[in-house]
């Protein structure tokens, strides 16, 4: 009769630490640890037969712990398996014992409902040795993620593949920039072959990636397959300083940030300031409202972040247009006009404000120039702050360049009208051009 026969888990461990601690030489001498797999495999192999890891993934846990700590001494490399290196007792115990259940276990498991395999892995990996490791990731877990990524088709599935993939990067970084991320990217292009930027759906795709692929390698599918139809978006904006519509410039800008500050300044160099400019340069030309050009200006330059407006690309387009608007005013003969710009023009470049406009040196060019007032824009601004509240009079005996001033509110303004232009003046600063609504605000 084989006297270990009907022994149990317990007594084969106690019998080993025994061996270890009164018979130390012989054991490790005669390599004693070898004979675990043999004598306590079957045992381990039965309490595993009726196991669901999925569902219990700590079971067991403990048993082969203490194995662990039984057969992986330094002193007992064995050579079980016919590996050169010798394999620990233990890896065969765990091969022969604990693989083939996870085996079956992974065979049938649902590969887009990623945690309890990754929640398991994660138990036992301080369990397992390195290469039991490597053999279950690359010949059970790899094979079936791959498979299911083959038959993914990211226009017809409604669960993001990000849920299932992105948990894996921890354990399968590797492996996935390798053999997984490649073929997602060239699916993810292809699904992008017909889109359009107006469809927000391509950001909400693809955001998820621009953390998980590897350095550069978003930025370069950004380049092939969404940055071209940017630039056609970019191109096909309209700019027109007297209806301007926004939707295709919201939908560029949408992607600020997934792009590069330097991909998008390309394509607002190349796409959207040659036309800009040449919108300006036409608007110039037909004696424009400079309240209005440098709005438009100032209004266009609010909608670029810091970011883009420190771009030396960038900086250069706004000082060409500033330098078209200052030639434009030293030919014109509009009154207000190079106040206009020349203010706009030192704000830009921070220098100090220009010098009070000349007076009108006669009074018959005075009084020319009043009587070519519009009644309309005073009274205009009267309606204004009467259903405001704000206070608005003429300022007994005095003016500005033939000009009667009014006082409007309590900060101490004074405003006075040279045609469709207001200029204003807080508590006795230079007169500067000023629009209504902010005239208003200030009031």
């Amino acid at each position: 009769m084989d006297p270990m026969q009907g022994l149990s888990l317990g007594q084969f461990a106690e019998m080993f630490r025994k061996l270890q601690q009164n018979h130390s030489e012989e054991y490790y001498s005669f390599h004693l640890g070898e004979l675990a797999p043999g004598l306590v495999g079957p045992l381990i192999t039965s309490a595993l037969a009726s196991w669901s890891p999925m569902a219990s993934p700590n079971l067991y846990i403990d048993i082969f712990m203490q194995w662990k700590d039984i057969l992986e001494k330094p002193q007992q490399r064995g050579t079980l398996e016919g590996n050169s290196m010798g394999i620990q007792p233990y890896d065969s115990l765990l091969w022969h014992t604990w693989v083939p259940v996870l085996r079956t276990c992974v065979s049938v498991w649902n590969i887009r409902d990623c945690e309890p395999v990754i929640n398991l892995l994660e138990i036992w990996k301080p369990l397992l040795p390195q290469w039991i490791l490597d053999n279950i990731l690359d010949q059970l877990i790899m094979p079936r993620i791959s498979t299911e990524v083959n038959n993914w088709n990211p226009l017809t599935d409604t669960v993001p593949i990000h849920y299932w993939i992105h948990p894996w990067i921890p354990l399968l970084n590797t492996r996935l920039n390798e053999n997984v991320f490649p073929i997602i990217q060239e699916k993810l292009g292809a699904a992008l072959t017909n889109w359009h930027p107006s469809d927000r759906s391509a950001k909400l795709m693809l955001k998820p990636w621009k953390d998980a692929l590897p350095e550069g390698s978003f930025a370069a599918f950004l380049l092939v397959h969404i940055v071209p139809k940017l630039q056609l978006c970019m191109q096909s904006l309209a700019i027109n300083p007297h209806q301007q519509h926004l939707d295709a410039w919201n939908w560029v800008m949408d992607w600020k940030d997934m792009l590069s500050v330097l991909n998008l300044t390309s394509i607002l160099d190349k796409y959207f300031f040659p036309r800009w400019l040449q919108t300006l340069a036409m608007w110039l030309n037909h004696n424009p409202d400079y309240n209005q050009v440098t709005e438009w200006y100032s209004g266009w330059k609010r909608m670029l972040s810091d970011e883009l407006l420190v771009q030396p690309s960038i900086k250069d387009n706004f000082h060409k247009a500033l330098e078209m608007m200052n030639r434009a005013v030293t030919t014109g003969q509009q009154p207000g006009a190079k106040e206009f710009v020349s203010y706009l023009t030192n704000i830009e470049t921070n220098a100090p404000p220009p010098p009070p406009p000349p007076r009108v040196e006669t009074m018959v060019e005075a009084v020319r120039a009043a009587t070519q007032i519009p009644q309309g824009f005073k009274d205009l601004l009267a309606k204004r702050c009467e259903e405001r509240g704000i206070l608005f009079v003429p300022v007994l005996n005095k003016y500005y360049e033939a000009k009667q001033v009014y006082r409007l509110g309590s900060n101490g303004v004074q405003v006075y009208f040279d045609r469709n232009v207001v200029f204003y003046s807080q508590n006795n600063c230079s007169w500067l051009p000023v629009s209504l609504n902010r005239l208003l605000d200030m009031a």
